[in-house]
């Protein structure tokens, strides 16, 4: 059976439940942090089909990534990524993939966009592995909260700004 990879990435979404940021590794002193988020199509869960954020804690409103995946529910098959955008980014990426349209080739510095319709494979009928294409985000999101609209828009997750926390606890001075 074929997984329409197009049609989960153009379908609106809606995060299900109230997710929240947890240690990703407990046992460690990393700072690393992780939120998944199951999604709805219409009123379903579809079953594999997640947002799964990645932040730290000690880099307040930069290095953050949300990613899109689909995870099969057969165990047949690896995680699929359907698209990330990676936010102000601590180094820069690298558009040296062979596939890359000549107008991206070269490094992006900035916050980035790993979009869908740049990664698809049409010789594998599925998205490039790590897709290791890029489109800068510009102009750059200036908050979590732009950062989160941002997701809303380029994933199409109608309810992605209300329902994702910060990552960080609340600044009581301001």
């Amino acid at each position: 059976m074929s997984i329409p990879y197009k049609t989960l990435v153009d379908s609106d979404k809606l995060i299900a439940g109230a997710p929240i940021w947890v240690d990703q590794h407990k046992d460690s002193k990393d700072d690393q942090v992780r939120i998944v988020a199951a999604l709805r199509i219409g009123s379903r869960v579809f079953q594999g089909l997640e947002l799964v954020g990645r932040a730290r804690l000690g880099i307040r409103n930069a290095y953050v990534s949300f990613s899109l995946l689909y995870r099969p529910t057969d165990n047949r098959r690896d995680t699929v990524r359907l698209g990330r955008i990676d936010w102000k980014p601590l180094t820069p990426h690298s558009n040296d993939h062979p596939n890359t349209p000549l107008a991206l080739v070269g490094d992006v510095f900035g916050s980035h966009h790993h979009a869908f319709h740049l990664n698809w494979s049409v010789k594998n009928n599925a998205p490039l592995k790590a897709l290791p294409i890029v489109e800068e985000i510009c102009p750059d999101y200036q908050s979590y909260k732009e950062l989160l609209d941002g997701v809303a828009d380029l994933f199409r997750i109608g309810n992605a700004a209300s329902l994702l926390p910060s990552p960080w606890p609340e600044d009581l001075f301001g």
